[in-house]
């Protein structure tokens, strides 16, 4: 079913949903104009997009129709929104996350194609880079610049604590609202998003339980994550992201990554530049027709979008 998304001075845009078979799982998306690059070339390639964590599909909603031209799947991680939960005792780990996203574009016939991530999918977003260079046209990390580090000192206190909270894990244990504006406030006030966003984001991520409205999100995702790269293996696979990349960043700057860390790993991208607008840690949500500007810019190397 097609549902109609308008936009001023922007291009009409319908939504279809559909699932993409990966192994093990079945997961969720919202695409868009996607049946014509099926059948032939097209002059604007495909668009993957991947949403942060505890968000789904819906978090690009308010950025799609300034990016109409092109064919756009946005993918939900397993686990979040409509996607199939991993099996029972699996952790939800990083690279689980980078298999997915590239059995998706393979079952999707993709050579080519530019790639959107925002937080979590923007740190998946550079390792589907890495492994594939030849296929990731180009790249557009929101919030974010590769996968959060780890300390090897820290290692066996991190295994053993997700290790205790996955097996004590009590997937009964849920936040309930008794109305659906309960819930997108609660959102708003957590993210600092505008209100309407805010609501796709809960209508798509909620579903109901007798007379309360529960999470789709698989609880295990607030598991502490059992293995992190260190700072020096995560440089060391920017290095292998041949394509040009843009970073955008909230401005003023939220803590995800220390600023330190984030313009070591610019530097070590053969072809990296960063941004920052306004919005907070969702700006794509808040600011999209400011931030479409900038990502057409970069896709259609630095000449005028339109």
């Amino acid at each position: 079913m097609s549902q109609p998304v308008s936009s001023p001075s922007v291009l009409p845009l319908a939504l279809q949903e559909r699932r993409i078979e990966v192994p093990g799982l079945e997961l969720a998306a919202l695409t868009a104009n996607l049946e014509p690059a099926q059948q032939g070339p097209t002059p604007h390639k495909p668009i993957l997009l991947l949403h942060g964590w505890m968000d789904n599909a819906a978090s690009f909603l308010p950025l799609m129709p300034y990016l109409a031209k092109h064919p756009m799947v946005a993918l939900e991680h397993a686990g979040h929104g409509h996607s199939q939960h991993r099996p029972p005792g699996r952790w939800y780990h990083l690279m689980d996350y980078v298999a997915d996203a590239l059995a998706a574009v393979d079952a999707l016939g993709w050579d080519e194609f530019y790639l959107i991530g925002h937080s979590l999918g923007g740190a998946v977003s550079t390792l589907v880079t890495a492994a594939i260079p030849e296929r990731v046209k180009s790249l557009v990390v929101i919030e974010g610049l590769g996968p959060l580090a780890g300390e090897g000192k820290d290692i066996c206190q991190r295994l053993q604590r997700s290790w205790k909270q996955l097996r004590d894990i009590d997937p009964e244990r849920l936040r309930r609202y008794e109305t659906v504006d309960e819930a997108v406030q609660a959102r708003v006030r957590k993210n600092h998003i505008n209100e309407a966003p805010a609501r796709a984001l809960v209508e798509r991520g909620l579903q109901r339980d007798g007379e309360h409205w529960i999470w789709r999100t698989d609880p295990r995702l607030n598991i502490t994550t059992p293995y992190r790269f260190d700072e020096d293996q995560i440089q060391h696979l920017m290095r292998g992201i041949e394509c040009s990349c843009l970073s955008l960043l909230s401005d003023p700057p939220t803590p995800l990554l220390p600023l330190d860390d984030f313009r070591q790993r610019l530097a070590a991208l053969p072809q990296g530049r960063m941004a920052q607008l306004p919005g907070g840690h969702h700006l794509h949500m808040n600011y999209p027709a400011e931030l479409a500007a900038l990502i057409l810019e970069h896709f259609n190397g630095g000449s005028d979008p339109s």
